[in-house]
């Protein structure tokens, strides 16, 4: 698919098969409809919002270490 540094994919399960619904390349890095109120709240799977910014950070900053446009 031609994706470069991070993404989103929306994914529903029925009957224990995986479909994919879309993808997002720029997806917003918090969707909630609660408010985030500490850096340090866990957003997803038990990571921390601050950590999974960073992760996205790192990842630019390989992805560009390796050449690759973004």
């Amino acid at each position: 698919m031609g994706f470069c540094g991070y993404a989103r994919f929306d994914v529903r399960l029925r009957d224990k098969i995986p479909y994919l619904l879309e993808t997002n390349v720029n997806p917003s890095v918090y969707d909630s409809d609660e408010e985030l109120k500490d850096i340090n709240d866990e957003v997803i799977f038990g990571i921390k919002f601050g950590d999974y910014l960073w992760k996205i950070v790192e990842s630019a900053l390989w992805h560009y270490a390796q050449g690759s446009e973004l």
